[in-house]
């Protein structure tokens, strides 16, 4: 019966028991510059709840592995460098983000001052990080081995037929440059 699906905060201005789902690198910041008045908000990384997902990863089909292993040694080190590029210097990236949320003119908004508390957030917060190793990027077998043991069983009770699986089954560091890292 609290299921408020616009995204303006009223139930926040009329209530303090509620949950809110968005990101901690954008939420925030967004409930405590409203036009309103400021809210402020505490929260809670899903990470921190025990569901040790890694979001918005680079995936492809296992059965192409092989043709794409020449394109992926290229491309992941230069996606390691653009990630810490970004982090070093954020601007001109978060221009264009600016731009094009501008730009596709939906409900969505940024603008400099969000984009730059997203960044110092999500290093803060340890979001952008190098992980229990030095190497940027990487995946760790024992939380993606946790995750699976939490994930599959949720899945199968909704009826997906999913395999039993390991980290090595689904992910791979095979790519990684081992010498770039987060300074």
């Amino acid at each position: 019966d609290k299921v408020d699906g616009n995204y303006k905060g009223n139930l926040l201005l009329t209530t303090d028991d509620v949950a809110h789902q968005g990101f901690a690198t954008s939420e925030p910041y967004r409930y405590l510059n409203l036009d309103s008045g400021a809210i402020s908000v505490a929260y809670q990384l899903l990470h921190d709840t025990g569901w040790t997902s890694y979001p918005q990863n680079l995936a492809i089909n296992k059965l192409r592995l092989d043709a794409l292993r020449g394109c992926l040694t290229k491309l992941v080190p230069m996606m390691q460098h653009a990630q810490l590029d970004y982090i070093a210097a954020p601007q001109r990236t978060n221009a264009i983000i600016i731009a094009a949320v501008k730009a596709f003119d939906t409900f969505w908004t940024q603008d400099e001052s969000l984009t730059a508390y997203a960044v110092d957030t999500m290093l803060s917060l340890g979001i952008i990080a190098n992980g229990d190793t030095p190497t940027f990027g990487d995946f760790e077998s024992p939380r993606i081995d946790d995750f699976i043991t939490k994930a599959i069983p949720i899945l199968r009770a909704q009826g997906v037929e999913v395999p039993d699986l390991t980290a090595a089954d689904i992910a791979t560091n095979e790519f990684l440059d081992p010498t770039i890292s987060l300074p």
